[in-house]
């Protein structure tokens, strides 16, 4: 009768997902122009305080228009799109993001202030915060 030795084997799953256990919604300003666009990204992390990749990210919000509402994270665990506010949208509007993968989900949220535009009949020095300090005509 032979002995059989063999050698302990190792199994590592390639294909592990991460469970996100937080997302952060930030914004690169605070303050939107009524017409105007920002950037606005949401950070997925683990548990182990690790970016979580290739997960599932869907933002939402009352009163908001985005380019991409939907995508999946980066390497860094980031997924960004713009918004910009409908014109209904109140004086805030509120950017949530829901990050998904394996039946997981998390959810967090930015308010961002949406800025009135400017009436078209105000002055033109409200505009650009100056007046020229002397007139441009025919010299007589």
């Amino acid at each position: 009768m032979g002995l059989s030795t063999s050698e302990p084997t190792l199994a590592m799953s390639t294909g592990a997902v991460l469970a996100p256990a937080s997302v952060t919604v930030s914004a690169l300003t605070t303050t939107v122009p009524m017409g105007g666009w920002v950037t606005v990204t949401a950070t997925v992390l683990s548990a182990l305080e690790t970016p979580v990749g290739n997960t599932a990210v869907v933002f939402s919000g009352e009163g908001a228009e985005f380019t991409l509402a939907t995508g999946k994270t980066d390497p860094a665990g980031q997924y960004s799109t713009t918004v910009m506010p409908q014109r209904d949208a109140r004086s805030t509007m509120t950017v949530t993001a829901t990050a998904t993968a394996e039946g997981d989900a998390v959810t967090s949220s930015v308010t961002l202030r949406v800025k009135a535009p400017l009436d078209a009949g105000e002055p033109s020095s409200r505009l650009f915060g100056a007046v020229a300090p002397y007139s441009i005509g025919a010299e007589g």
